[in-house]
């Protein structure tokens, strides 16, 4: 990124690094709590119980919690930038596999896939976003607030999406953002610190 926005002093970079990481932040739990809103309009779809549709993102919440372990080894043992663009890539393509699912055992292996992505941001993007801080603690907040943003905006963007355009275009919306925002992050580290 140093090379395509070569007029930004180390400040700019800085801030703009942390501000994609915050980004990042918001989109995983957004991507996390999709699923949970859109089974409410599945039952109908699979005349299937809420009960038994919802236990298919069980895998998913628990991938989410135990690869973080995997994930910030990996990192710091090869690169935090490219295991971040990882996770953008491995969200957008479990989600594009849910959406796509042509029955239910696919979604549930999309969905746990998911969870094995997303895990990768609080132990990989919060060491990023901590090296890039002059702040810390303001910086922290920022992305605390901003991944809770991810959570109190899942419910009501999916809902409203699954609503007025279909059950699987909101997955194909996160997709589309996360796999540009992917592309972006393969573009280059923009803070010296993010190169780990």
């Amino acid at each position: 990124m140093t090379e395509l926005l070569p007029t930004l002093d180390a400040e700019s970079r800085r801030r703009l690094s942390i501000g994609f990481l915050n980004f990042a932040h918001a989109i995983d739990h957004y991507v996390m709590l999709i699923f949970p809103t859109v089974v409410i309009g599945l039952e109908v779809v699979y005349e299937r119980p809420y009960g038994e549709l919802i236990a298919l993102g069980t895998a998913s919440f628990f991938a989410f919690g135990i690869f973080s372990l995997p994930a910030g080894w990996i990192a710091d043992h090869w690169s935090r930038r490219n295991i971040m663009a990882a996770f953008f890539i491995g969200c957008g393509v479990s989600l594009v596999g849910a959406a796509l699912a042509p029955n239910l055992i696919v979604l549930a292996v999309a969905l746990f896939v998911l969870g094995v992505f997303a895990a990768i941001y609080h132990p990989v993007g919060t060491a990023m976003v901590v090296a890039a801080a002059s702040n810390r603690g303001r910086t922290l907040a920022l992305n605390g607030v901003c991944g809770n943003l991810g959570v109190a905006l899942a419910a009501g963007i999916t809902a409203a999406l699954t609503s007025f355009i279909g059950r699987s275009w909101p997955r194909k919306a996160t997709n589309f953002a996360t796999t540009g925002t992917s592309m972006r992050a393969f573009s280059g580290s923009s803070a010296s610190e993010l190169s780990k």
